[in-house]
């Protein structure tokens, strides 16, 4: 433990010794001519979008994310999948963008504090009070293929993902497979890193609670060299975790770094480097009571202040990812990308609880907590691509590339113990005499891909994009082996009904990964061969009033059903059907006044199950409603001052796919009030956040014979200086 407490403090020692050496070094930067701000607007391409104009040579446009200029919560450009570096406008497919502005204005700790902007996203099976399990349109996000750093490399989603160095959180829903290959119809959850950018950036923080929590922070950016060619952005944190439960306690490091550097005109390097390290009390959740007479009856809801579990139930995980990316602009019309990445997660240990087999009235019951050490996540990926433009009839955009992607998991044996509990009234728990003998199942998974894509121009309005994907995946475990090779295709069409507005439809085939048994199953951790899912989508999306996006879309998911069954196997069986509509307004209603608002409507029905008792039943942890509204307030009349309200709205939601019980939907609150002044010269903020401001006690997450409820009020505070 000794060695593990000077890594740690060694790890955040180095981020924050490099940031103020950096200070120092890259002062003079400070005194050079600058160009434009960082978040001045990028130079116009000759076209919007890039697109050619009558028979001009095809020029290749790209566009920075770090150069796009806010307008409150709006953001033009999107940087997920096959769609990196196009305007938002241009891609036929639901994006949600999170982006800085929201995050800070929420003072966002977790990454389902970003995404509960965007509708149709709900916790699943547990509380998140370790990390986030999250669900997309009903369907659950895989912790190791749908989560992407910088759209890229697919980082294990097993430990809380910082956001101190993020500058925004994107979710392409319902396209995974078009560019990343095996993943769930969900979408990617995407997390942007910071870079440096033409105005330095020194700034130090500190963010806690009420409860206790104290956590520390630096963000450090600068550009050097004689031309700016080389960049720099360093962000660590550090310090205690506390939450409403009575008992738990932690602590989490952190520490990145990205680098650029601008080698010639032509050619461009970039490096992400992450060390994630947390390590707190995990609260046990409560197992369903078995049916009778096809109903499940639900106790009162967890009272989230007492902990059920022992003060020795710790997870304590820690991840490291890197991602080294090359550009090179071949001539005016083409470009080539090269991507080589590893993201590994390690979780020391974790006792993961469960109340079963309990007496509702006294509240008496079993505690089984399964204990598991030592497991190892891996991922390596690794990408090459070239991008082109030519014109042949008509202006075509092409992608070819490359991949691959392997995943390896080391999957430890499990022991169970169970101790006497009670609901209502927690008694402290002895920790158990655990075995060393552990043994391993591992699993490694080799997913290569080769894909291509034609966006045709017709006109400067039409857009027209098929593409198709050869994937050629190989699945390993000591017991079973799957092998699929499968062309998966795509197709859609953009139509500009004017400058400001869009329409468009798409249709995609994909393979996915469905699934791995939870821990808490008999067959844990058991891996599920794959199936096949289609996604068809029509929307539109518009900017013509000035300052906001609208977007609509309706969309149909078909995929197989994966669930947890009556004997508390995890299984594939049958199919299940997604069909919905969903809303956004997004933007700055007046210089005053930004909005974030969404909203969704979902039918999801299981079809063709073989337990007949499951057809045409609402899939487990899928609301048929949810919506949110974020609203902020930057009074003219009280500069550097603001306020925010939020409400988010989740519908009731199935136990399981038999419907035999429903958690109740709820309606949650937030306020945040925002002063940014100067002090002794230096810009200052003052922040405070309440979440859950009605104090309302609830379920937050059903789906795998789980229960899991929310946490009460909490009172967040922050402050930050800029140097």
């Amino acid at each position: 433990m000794k060695s593990n407490t000077q890594f740690k403090r060694s790890t955040l020692s180095l981020s924050i010794s490099l940031a103020l050496a950096l200070m120092a070094g890259g002062a003079f930067a400070a005194d050079e001519p600058q160009p434009a701000a960082e978040g001045a607007a990028p130079a116009a391409p000759a076209a919007e979008g890039g697109e050619a104009q009558g028979h001009e040579k095809p020029v290749l446009q790209t566009v920075t994310v770090n150069a796009e200029k806010q307008q409150g919560f709006k953001s033009k450009y999107v940087q997920v999948g096959a769609f990196r570096d196009q305007l938002l406008l241009d891609a036929p497919f639901t994006v949600n963008i999170i982006p800085r502005a929201i995050l800070e204005s929420q003072d966002a700790q977790g990454v389902f504090d970003a995404v509960k902007n965007s509708a149709g996203v709900s916790r699943s099976q547990t509380s998140g009070s370790v990390n986030d399990s999250l669900s997309i349109r009903g369907i659950s996000v895989d912790a190791r293929t749908n989560y992407r750093l910088n759209g890229s490399l697919p980082i294990i989603n097993l430990i809380d993902l910082p956001l101190e160095n993020k500058e925004r959180v994107e979710v392409l829903k319902g396209s995974s497979a078009l560019y990343y290959g095996f993943s769930t119809p969900a979408g990617i959850i995407n997390l942007v890193t910071k870079r440096a950018g033409a105005t330095p950036v020194t700034s130090f923080s500190v963010s806690g609670n009420e409860y206790g929590q104290a956590v520390g922070a630096v963000d450090i950016g600068r550009k050097f060299g004689d031309k700016d060619q080389f960049g720099i952005r360093v962000n660590a944190a550090g310090g205690r975790l506390r939450n409403a439960t009575e008992g738990v306690t932690g602590d989490r490091q952190f520490g990145s770094i990205a680098l650029d550097w601008r080698a010639n005109e032509d050619l461009t390097f970039r490096f992400d480097g992450e060390d994630i390290r947390k390590d707190i009390v995990e609260n046990a959740g409560v197992g369903l009571l078995p049916a009778v007479n096809g109903k499940i009856a639900l106790p009162p809801v967890q009272d989230q202040t007492k902990l059920l579990s022992g003060t020795w139930s710790h997870y304590d995980a820690s991840a490291q990812n890197y991602l080294f990316r090359a550009d090179y602009a071949i001539n005016d019309a083409w470009a080539a990308t090269v991507e080589v990445g590893r993201a590994e997660t390690q979780r020391k240990r974790r006792s993961f609880g469960q109340l079963q087999n309990y007496n509702i009235d006294t509240g008496e019951g079993s505690l089984r907590v399964q204990f598991v050490r030592g497991q190892v996540y891996v991922n390596k990926n690794i990408r090459a691509e070239v991008t082109g433009r030519v014109d042949l009839l008509v202006d075509h955009e092409l992608t070819i590339g490359v991949m691959q992607n392997k995943r390896d998991q080391n999957a430890p044996s499990v022991q169970t113990v169970n101790f006497k509990q009670n609901l209502y009234n927690p008694r402290e728990l002895t920790p158990p005499a655990l075995s060393n003998n552990i043994t391993f199942n591992p699993q490694s998974i080799d997913d290569k891909g080769l894909y291509f894509f034609d966006k045709m121009r017709f006109t400067d309005k039409l857009s027209f994009l098929v593409g198709a994907r050869h994937s050629d995946y190989e699945n390993k475990t000591t017991t079973t082996t799957y092998e699929v090779k499968k062309t998966s295709p795509s197709a859609s069409i953009v139509y500009k009904l004017r400058p400001d507005t869009s329409i468009y439809a798409a249709y995609l085939e994909g393979v996915e990964e469905t699934g791995i048994a939870p821990a808490a199953t008999v067959n844990a951790f058991e891996a599920m061969p794959p199936a096949v899912s289609k996604t068809k989508e029509i929307g539109i999306r518009s900017e013509a009033w000035s300052g906001m996006t609208a977007a609509a879309a309706v969309f149909q998911i078909t995929r197989a059903s994966a669930y947890t069954n009556a004997q508390n196997r995890f299984v594939v069986d049958g199919q299940a059907h997604y069909n919905g509509l969903e809303l956004s307004l997004t933007g700055s209603v007046t210089p005053e006044i930004s909005a974030y608002i969404s909203g969704m409507f979902l039918d999801a029905e299981l079809r063709s199950a073989a337990n007949a008792a499951q057809v045409g039943k609402q899939a487990e942890n899928t609301a048929k409603k949810t919506g949110s509204v974020l609203i902020e307030y930057k009074p003219a009349y009280l500069p550097g001052f603001s306020v925010n309200a939020g409400a988010y709205y989740t519908g009731r939601r199935a136990v399981n796919n038999e419907n035999q019980a429903f958690i109740p939907g709820y309606t949650l609150f937030t306020a945040g009030a925002r002063y940014v002044t100067k002090l002794m010269g230096y810009q200052t903020s003052f922040q405070l956040n309440v979440e859950n401001l009605g104090d309302k006690t609830y379920w937050s997450a059903t789906g795998g014979n789980l229960l899991a409820s929310g946490l009460p009020r909490t009172v967040k505070f922050a402050a930050k200086i800029d140097f």
